[in-house]
């Protein structure tokens, strides 16, 4: 994935707006004097709009609480550190095949019992195993 992004191999869907495709890109950026640090991603109107609608949560709130404690030690995390740690910023489908898995997603606007009954009754004359996660 490092080799991916070091060359700039990654498409995006059209679907993504101009301004979250030059986002990646500069969060994907593999020169660190130009990539888009964690002080600039918080300076932009996107990020500040969300943070300020979401209320504390616990975590976020202990943070809060220790933040004169002594952080000398900590280390600087740059972004391809948080997307190697993070299970939910997994960009691998940006870099072409993955596993041979096939998986289907999709998204409806029917409520959740009516989309797992039908899914059940394909299920069953298909074949199919489904997971819920």
């Amino acid at each position: 994935m490092y080799r991916a992004v070091r060359a700039r191999a990654f498409k995006f869907l059209d679907s993504i707006s101009k301004s979250s495709r030059y986002i990646n890109k500069r969060l994907l950026n593999p020169n660190p004097l130009t990539r888009l640090g964690l002080e600039e991603l918080m300076k932009l109107p996107w990020f500040k709009k969300s943070s300020s609608q979401s209320n504390l949560t616990g975590e976020q709130q202990v943070l809060e609480d220790d933040s004169d404690t002594d952080c000398k030690g900590l280390r600087k995390m740059n972004a391809f550190d948080l997307i190697s740690i993070s299970p939910g910023l997994d960009l691998s489908g940006l870099f072409g095949a993955g596993s041979d898995k096939k998986v289907m997603r999709f998204t409806t606007n029917a409520g959740v019992r009516e989309v797992e009954e039908k899914v059940k009754k394909i299920r069953c004359i298909e074949g199919y195993r489904v997971e819920r996660r």
